[in-house]
């Protein structure tokens, strides 16, 4: 009884119930693509890949976010965000352990003509 009431607290203490009892670690699966939702109140980002289903990736605090080699925040993410991601299931849902935004090119710069004011002349009239 005792042994059953262990095992119990072991899964509800947060471990992985298939693969810790299999001995295994979560597969873990990448994905990329472009933002579309970011939730900051449920700690979610929403991914549309090219090609299949959107997924919906959960952030903890072992998460690792990045953009131009730098940490970011949750915050520090945009819709429209091209991104790397990878994730593992974890009770049921999709546990993101990190995500790489991709930086957008800067845009380039338009070549301006330099162009110097011209003093206006009052015409002269013949009288």
């Amino acid at each position: 009884m005792l042994l059953v009431l262990f095992v119990f607290s072991l899964s509800i203490a947060g471990l992985d119930s298939k693969a810790y009892c299999m001995g295994q670690a979560s597969k873990s699966t990448q994905i990329s693509g472009k933002i579309s939702e970011v939730n900051l109140r449920a700690l979610t980002v929403k991914i549309a890949p090219k090609s299949g289903d959107s997924e919906i990736l959960q952030i903890n605090e072992r998460t690792e976010l990045v953009k131009g080699g730098k940490k970011i925040t949750l915050a520090g993410i945009k819709k429209d965000d091209m991104v790397n991601a990878t994730y593992q299931i974890r009770w049921r849902k999709k546990v993101a352990l990190n995500i790489n935004v991709q930086e957008k090119p800067a845009a380039p710069k338009k070549d301006v003509p330099a162009t110097t004011p011209t003093k206006s002349v009052p015409k002269k009239t013949n009288k």
